[in-house]
């Protein structure tokens, strides 16, 4: 049975209000790398304080923003930034320090079983000698890279365009840049090279930062030397194609009174097909977009090359300078592009792997033909994309205008060839001025 006295006395408790006497962060000194979030969190007493509502503010979001209501940090610069938490009429303060990451690249080697090796700093790998452990079945190894605090590391969300590889001897190694899902809506980049042919070459890795500019993270330069390579050997393993056009792959046996050259398959029949040209060669045919395979096979063996089929587009400067998709009708002067000196300028990109990055042709592979010349000219230049690392730089068309009214520019990007040449892409954008 309740007291009637007890019980009144709750009741007067739980109408008083009880102030806040002191707040804490659990975490005051935090040193977290660019990039990365920390949930910082606070201690409010007493207990049974009547307002237990943390409110957050960074001094610094430049280095850190914080949410004010959740207290998730965000590293986003380099820096030192102070972290304020408030309850009612207390306070309490932390202290952020914002670094880089240690980036390191590593041997990926599962395939053996010994897990990720580093090899940032200078050394030499052997895939067919003391480091076969390395090799898959197609005579592939592949190089991850990966982000070092000092005491752990862990797979690095990097996209393909933020690396850049410089092979001193392709004619012995290749590069495929492969990019997966991790399972938490964030890709990894790996880096699988393809052995072609005994000989030494040196790689050059580099990883870029597209923050402030474009930063460079870190570098490694290292050797490969290929001896003892048998069975088949190709003189592609990573191609890239156009639709319509076509590349050859040559494949042979070593040593050569081995087994012949049988045939060839290819997979994904949508993306590419591939048929044989003496049993020797085969040509290998982009249908569109996407990613195959061509497999060059013996009695007794097979290897493959990694054919991607890649789509052009271009795009330009909205006013607020990002890339907005080329539309087919074109007013400068309505407000949705970016205008300079009169005019605006078109950038060609190659879309693959989901990534678009600045193509690499020379400016003798585009054309461009003008209805109304008397309207508007066009120019070359060139231009190094923000948001991607790639080696050069990428042409681009200058857009200039004379007058009002309309007219049809048709884009034409040709692959030299016998006779007028092979057309990669082509299309007509009607630019109206008024």
């Amino acid at each position: 049975m309740s007291n009637p006295e007890e019980e009144r006395f709750k009741a007067r408790i739980k109408g008083r209000k009880i102030e806040v006497k002191e707040i804490s962060i659990i975490n005051p000194d935090v040193q977290t790398f660019r990039g990365l979030t920390v949930q910082m969190k606070a201690k409010v007493l007493p207990p049974n304080a009547s307002i237990k509502t943390v409110i957050w503010h960074s001094d610094n979001p430049d280095v850190a923003t914080i949410n004010r209501e959740t207290g998730l940090l965000e590293a986003r610069n380099l820096g030192v930034a102070t972290i304020q938490a408030k309850c009612a009429h207390k306070s309490a303060s932390a202290t952020v320090k914002v670094s880089k990451f240690l980036f390191r690249f590593a041997l990926n080697g599962n395939v053996g079983g010994k897990g990720f090796e580093d090899i940032t700093d200078n050394g030499v790998i052997r895939p067919f000698q003391e480091d076969a452990r390395l090799l898959d079945a197609d005579k592939c190894f592949e190089v991850q890279p990966f982000q070092y605090d000092g005491s752990s590391k862990r797979k690095m969300h990097i996209s393909p365009a933020q690396l850049s590889v410089h092979i001193s001897n392709p004619e012995v190694l290749e590069v495929k840049k492969v990019r997966t899902s991790d399972g938490n809506n964030g890709y990894e980049t790996s880096l699988k090279f393809c052995c072609l042919k005994d000989g030494n070459t040196e790689v050059l890795l580099r990883a870029f930062e597209p923050v402030e500019g474009i930063e460079l993270i870190n570098q490694t330069l290292f050797k490969v030397e290929i001896k003892g390579m048998t069975g088949i050997i190709m003189d592609k393993r990573v191609l890239r194609l156009y639709k319509g056009i076509t590349e050859r792959i040559s494949a042979k046996t070593i040593p050569e009174n081995s087994d012949r050259i049988a045939g060839w398959s290819f997979s994904n029949p949508s993306t590419v097909i591939a048929s044989p040209d003496g049993m020797m060669n085969g040509m290998v045919t982009g249908l569109k977009p996407g990613d195959a395979t061509v497999t060059a096979f013996t009695r007794n063996t097979s290897l493959k090359a990694y054919v991607t089929v890649c789509d052009i587009s271009f795009s330009l400067l909205s006013p607020d300078y990002r890339y907005v998709h080329m539309p087919n009708r074109i007013k400068p002067l309505d407000g949705s592009y970016c205008i300079k000196n009169d005019s605006i300028t078109l950038y060609p990109f190659i879309n693959f792997q989901g990534l678009a990055h600045p193509i690499d042709f020379p400016e003798s592979y585009i054309v461009f033909e003008i209805e109304k010349p008397e309207l508007l000219d066009i120019t070359f230049t060139s231009f190094r994309h923000s948001n991607s690392i790639f080696d050069g730089e990428g042409p681009a068309l200058k857009v200039r205008w004379h007058g009002k009214g309309s007219s049809d520019v048709t884009i034409m990007i040709k692959k030299p060839a016998p006779g007028r040449g092979v057309i990669i892409h082509q299309e007509t954008v009607t630019f109206v001025i008024e």
